[in-house]
């Protein structure tokens, strides 16, 4: 799963550092002719990023060298280690395209679409609202800008694809890449009336960064059950950043949707998925970890595949607090 992280890392990277080029893509999205007015929006042409088997990139034929030297930045991140290609080579991984659409971030490998990041205008300046709290710009920017009015404006207002094409392994055929407009965001399905299953986990922490369920230390289950509770202390960087934020709750809730988490009670982009996503994704996962003594075990991938639409159905919920500022 080493090489899958680092596949998605890179594709962030290239969006954040050849926006520019605009000129050297190639099969730009178009949107259908409407005689109402639009918002702001642009559509960037599709960069696509060729790989050779010693992890070299270069686009539409230009190396990274010649790219790095046009851009003046430094695009090391960019290049693969050979083993990395040689494992996606094995998975038969021909292609991953990584779409900023104004409906959300979309990853698609092979022309298959995986759960993506999903958010709104609202869930947009939400986000934008916080990052306003942690100061993230520069104090020279944020005197002129917020990020709760401009984040929206941005993630909406430009899309952009990138396509990382790795070399074709001996005996597989080529499968050849399909764009998808716009990410071809998903209508989420009506919220079932019964839930098949209820579980609610209220987590809360104390100054220290201890957590505690229902009163209960963390480390005190541990020693009831005798089985380990995955759920860590904070460390004191991590929770003077919650309170710089003025992060009080925060709720993971499984909806129709996908996974949506709601901080302070105010909507987050989500995790979308339908069950094409998922089941996409457990096919990607047994592909790509059958070694892992429980990602690569048949009997529990098969029970997962089967859970798939009974999963979006449940009433699961994670409701964290943190304490307020002393």
């Amino acid at each position: 799963m080493r090489a899958s992280r680092s596949v998605l890392l890179v594709a962030t990277s290239v969006i954040l550092c050849l926006v520019s080029l605009t000129s050297a893509g190639c099969g730009g999205w178009r949107e259908a002719p409407s005689t109402e007015p639009e918002p702001f929006h642009v559509n960037l042409p599709r960069l696509h990023v060729t790989y050779d088997e010693q992890g070299e990139p270069s686009i539409r034929g230009v190396g990274l060298s010649t790219v790095e030297r046009l851009v003046r930045s430094d695009l090391t991140r960019l290049r693969f280690p050979p083993e990395q290609v040689r494992q996606l080579m094995e998975w038969n991984i021909q292609h991953i395209e990584l779409a900023l659409t104004a409906d959300g971030l979309f990853v698609f490998v092979n022309n298959r679409l995986l759960p993506y990041l999903a958010w709104d205008e609202q869930t947009l300046a939400n986000v934008g609202a916080m990052a306003d709290r942690l100061d993230v710009l520069l104090p020279s920017a944020a005197r002129f800008v917020r990020l709760q009015n401009v984040l929206p404006l941005i993630l909406r207002g430009v899309g952009v694809g990138i396509v990382l094409e790795l070399p074709l392994a001996p005996g597989q055929e080529t499968i050849p890449f399909e764009g998808h407009p716009n990410g071809l965001p998903v209508t989420p399905p009506a919220e079932a009336a019964e839930k098949p299953l209820t579980l609610h986990l209220p987590l809360q922490y104390d100054q220290a960064g201890e957590p505690s369920v229902s009163g209960i230390r963390v480390q005190e289950l541990e020693k009831l059950t005798g089985q380990p509770v995955v759920i860590g202390k904070l460390d004191q960087a991590t929770m003077d950043t919650i309170q710089q934020a003025e992060v009080e709750t925060v709720l993971v809730k499984m909806e129709a949707k996908g996974l949506v988490p709601y901080v302070n009670g105010q909507p987050m982009p989500y995790i979308a998925w339908a069950d094409e996503h998922l089941l996409n994704l457990i096919e990607l996962i047994e592909v790509t970890s059958p070694d892992d003594p429980i990602l690569g075990n048949p009997h529990l991938i098969d029970l997962v595949r089967r859970a798939v639409p009974g999963v979006k159905e449940a009433d699961i919920q994670l409701f964290v607090e943190f304490p307020a500022q002393p």
